[in-house]
């Protein structure tokens, strides 16, 4: 899917906040929550499906989360803060091989 005119300048809006969001704090209904499972599993990407369902792309996210569809991403820190040394390097469940 591509990038409309009216999506480009819907989703410039959004980002700004300078244009309303016709959905934006409303609940959620199950035909928006199946339309937002099918663009995702369709690989239309976040800004579209916000555009297209006049949802903020946070609000799109949070939904993917909450339908277990994305997972959060974990940060790891493999060593202590501000030092680059290899001394420093802990391990990281993550990223050990065992």
């Amino acid at each position: 899917m591509s990038i409309t005119k009216k999506s480009a300048e819907y989703i410039k809006a959004m980002r700004q906040r300078t244009g309303g969001i016709e959905r934006e704090g409303l609940y959620w209904t199950e035909s928006e929550r199946q339309q937002l499972k099918a663009d995702y599993a369709d690989g239309i990407g976040l800004s579209e499906i916000a555009a297209e369902l006049q949802r903020t792309e946070t609000a799109v996210m949070q939904q993917l989360l909450q339908l277990n569809l994305v997972q959060k991403a974990q940060r790891c820190r493999s060593r202590k803060a501000g030092c680059l040394c290899s001394q420093c390097l802990v391990k990281c469940e993550k990223y050990t091989e065992t």
